[in-house]
């Protein structure tokens, strides 16, 4: 648990290089007591094993500030500078969307032009390149369905088009129904670049971008060579619990897919990146306006992402930013196009904390207190979480992550915190009537193994509104990318439990969450997570588990557990439908796990059976006092249940936590 620290600021003299050809730059005193500042929060960050990376700082278009924390290689112990080229990650797209600009400039394509005339082997009708640019094209996201079809993780563009064209994976919604983060929609645009220019993309981007504006250090690297013998390459980490590092970088193998990332570069290169949008070096003034108009969707309403960038209004400062996130990189560039200050911070030790620190610099470069900016759907706000000045309090983390719940706004709302020694995230959706005035009902949500808070926010927040209720998507320890769902089953044993118990307290002591109506849900290991909590805690009203089986033993209630309310929902086909006698993780069958959880809740042993369509049932046993134990089976489906049978499934499963309010 980290403890309050109070911070001296050291007054500094230009320590650093503007470029590698520079040795100083003249500050005024204002500058120097901003660059103090920053200095002091960044150094305490590095030395709290927080920030592993480089920063640069500009304002009104002169750097200020630029300075490398820590280590590019752990093992041969090469230090960090401004030179050093990281994996950009998402921080890519926005190259890859000047592309298309670049293109659409000269008349070679238009935004609004079917993608399938350029990709026809593509049968996703209705969907246009300002779709694909916007994340509103409704095509899965490439990571999910290549693992099940492709033999290995060496491919490119070409093969995931080809096992598109091929396999036909379904589209999550219709183009321009909701928005919906999809890498596929830029490695498509990657790839329609190269058919309109008759040139690859990365010679494409070299020629037109990097070679154009003298970013001499950025790269797309294309196989093996290429890779490992990048000048001032910084190799990718995660952190361990104990302050350790272990590898996580790509160095092995090739993995050539581009467009949604894949770029990697500098602070100084971005840095030049970000003078020439200023300019017209690259494209018109009137072309690069169009990438910061927010997307529409069919209905009217209006996002906070244009053309590779996220886009926001800070006391009328428009602010364009966007994150990046892949393996041990995480990355982050803002821009106010309004005062022309710059922040650009590249980490390589798979800590989201050290990114957000840019939050930090920009609010110092402000003369504000230091705030987080939050995004919440149509619009973001900004609130204080701690206050800068000469000196800084540094905050604990409970509080912090009190200080983030209680100023959710309507619409969606990421929270990161620090907890256990690692960074936890939750995507907080709240109905657009929120108010601070009343409390509601909450639904957790969990992801599966692999999976990130995206997917399940996705899948729930639609229902906040219908339902007026707070839906929390909370992610699971991105090193592990799976949650803890018995004890000493994965090498490294996060705290996910108390994690989730301390996000529950802070909602019921805060009055935000109706501690009568609080439920939870997941998929898949998610599910498995969800049967966990009902064992461990007395958290939930209700849970609902889905597409997951149940460990004998691990999950089976005991002395501790209370009676709770229990709905399981899974396809007949489900590979855990009919359980599992793996020696090491034995699986009951969905009817043995709900006949455990039906004779502890001492609910009767004549069901209701109620048909929900030709292709869903429900077998209900209630007890004397009410209480209701179900199985929901879905007819003819796998693991990953039909689109529409899943939304069917979630809205009953929904309605049955719903009723089982406590009393």
């Amino acid at each position: 648990m980290m403890k309050n620290y109070l911070i001296g600021i050291i007054f500094l003299s230009c320590f650093f290089s503007i470029s590698e050809s520079r040795s100083e730059i003249i500050l005024t005193q204002e500058q120097k007591q901003k660059v103090a500042k920053i200095d002091s929060v960044l150094n305490f960050y590095h030395e709290q094993g927080i920030l592993n990376g480089t920063v640069l700082v500009a304002e009104a278009g002169k750097v200020i500030y630029q300075k490398g924390f820590g280590y590019a290689n752990m093992d041969t112990k090469e230090t960090l500078e401004p030179k050093s080229v990281f994996r950009l990650a998402s921080v890519s797209k926005q190259f890859t969307a000047m592309c298309i600009m670049m293109l659409e400039e000269q008349n070679k394509l238009n935004y609004d032009d079917d993608f399938q005339k350029y990709l026809p082997e593509l049968k996703y009708e209705g969907v246009t390149i300002r779709h694909l640019l916007w994340h509103t094209s409704g095509i899965p996201d490439y990571l999910d369905f290549m693992p099940k079809h492709f033999p290995d993780d060496e491919y490119v563009n070409d093969d995931v088009i080809k096992t598109m064209a091929k396999h036909h994976p379904e589209k999550e919604f219709e183009p321009g129904e909701r928005y919906e983060y999809s890498n596929t929609g830029y490695l498509l645009l990657a790839s329609i670049v190269e058919r309109v220019s008759g040139v690859s993309f990365i010679e494409f981007i070299q020629q037109n971008i990097f070679d154009r504006i003298g970013m001499s250090s950025s790269i797309i690297p294309f196989g093996k060579n290429e890779f490992v013998e990048m000048s001032n390459r910084v190799r990718g980490y995660n952190r361990t619990k104990d302050g350790g590092h272990v590898d996580n970088d790509y160095t092995s193998y090739d993995y050539d897919v581009c467009g949604d990332g894949g770029m990697f570069s500098s602070v100084i290169d971005l840095f030049k990146w970000n003078e020439a949008l200023y300019t017209e070096e690259l494209v018109k003034q009137e072309t690069i306006k169009e990438a910061f108009k927010p997307y529409v969707l069919n209905d009217g309403s209006v996002g906070d992402y244009g053309f590779g960038w996220s886009i926001n209004e800070i006391d009328s400062n428009t602010i364009v930013d966007h994150s990046g996130s892949w393996i041990g990189f995480r990355t982050h560039i803002l821009r106010d196009i309004t005062n022309k200050h710059c922040v650009i911070v590249l980490t390589n030790t798979g800590n989201r904390n050290g990114t957000s620190l840019y939050n930090a610099c920009y609010n110092i470069l402000m003369d504000k207190p230091f705030l987080r900016i939050i995004r919440t759907g149509e619009e973001r706000r900004q609130r204080e979480v701690e206050r800068v000045s000469a000196t800084l309090s540094i905050p604990n983390p409970s509080e912090t992550l009190a200080a983030e719940l209680t100023s959710l706004s309507p619409g969606k709302n990421e929270v990161q915190i620090e907890h256990d020694g690692q960074s936890r995230r939750l995507i907080v959706t709240t109905p657009k009537t929120y108010s601070r005035q009343g409390t509601y009902p909450v639904l957790f949500c969990f992801h599966g193994a692999g999976g990130k808070a995206e997917g399940q926010s996705n899948r729930w927040s639609p229902h906040a509104d219908k339902h007026g209720l707070i839906v929390i998507s909370a992610e699971a320890v991105q090193s592990l990318k799976k949650w803890n769902i018995m004890d000493n089953l994965h090498a490294e044993d996060h705290d996910d439990v108390g994690f989730i118990s301390k996000v529950v307290d802070i909602l019921i002591a805060n009055k935000i969450a109706d501690d009568k109506a609080i439920f939870a849900t997941g998929h898949s290991s998610g599910g498995l997570f969800s049967y966990r909590l009902a064992k461990e805690t007395d958290l939930f009203a209700a849970v609902s588990p889905m597409s997951c089986g149940m460990i004998k033993g691990a999950h089976d209630p005991d002395e501790k557990t209370k009676p709770i309310p229990l709905m399981q929902i899974i396809g007949d086909k489900d590979k855990s439908f009919n359980g599992s006698t793996n020696p090491n993780v034995t699986m009951y069958s969905a009817d043995e796990r709900i006949e455990i959880w039906r004779t502890f809740n001492r609910c009767g042993p004549d069901p209701v059976v109620v048909k929900k369509g030709d292709e869903i049932v429900v077998v209900t046993y209630t007890s004397p006092s009410g209480l209701e134990v179900a199985l929901c089976k879905i007819k003819d489906q796998e693991h990953h249940v039909r689109r529409d049978l899943r939304d069917r499934a979630d809205s009953i499963a929904l309605d049955f936590l719903l009723k089982h309010k406590r009393k």
